[in-house]
């Protein structure tokens, strides 16, 4: 066996391991249920980074919830009203591109201000 590897054991008769992903205590020899032998699984390995980053992503969502929760009945404050209510490139009709020709109040840039643009989520 090669070490850093993961090996599982398949049931040459039916194919299909009747046990659960370790290695055999004979070896890979017999036992009651049959000749087994020992298979490279990579697909194991796989799965297991899949739920790992699934984890990983509801921690991350969660934890984002958890912070932000009590904000969420909040009306906005200061210049929120001119920059996302009034602000007309954030309408469904205004094409995407606006965004990024037109200052983060909805204005158009010209070359006498500077030229910033705001986050639009």
């Amino acid at each position: 066996m090669k070490s850093g590897q993961i090996y599982q054991l398949v049931n040459i008769k039916e194919k299909i391991s009747p046990k659960p992903m370790c290695i055999h205590p004979n070896n890979g020899v017999f036992d009651d249920n049959g000749p087994f032998f020992l298979v490279n699984n990579h697909y194991f390995v796989d799965q297991l980074k899949m739920a790992l980053n699934y984890v990983l992503s509801v921690v991350i969502v969660l934890t984002c919830v958890l912070c932000y929760h009590n904000s969420y009945y909040c009306g906005f404050v200061f210049d929120d009203i001119s920059a996302i209510k009034e602000n007309r490139d954030l309408r469904p009709h205004t094409p995407l591109i606006n965004v990024f020709l037109n200052d983060f109040w909805g204005t158009p840039m010209h070359k006498s201000i500077d030229k910033t643009y705001g986050s639009t989520a």
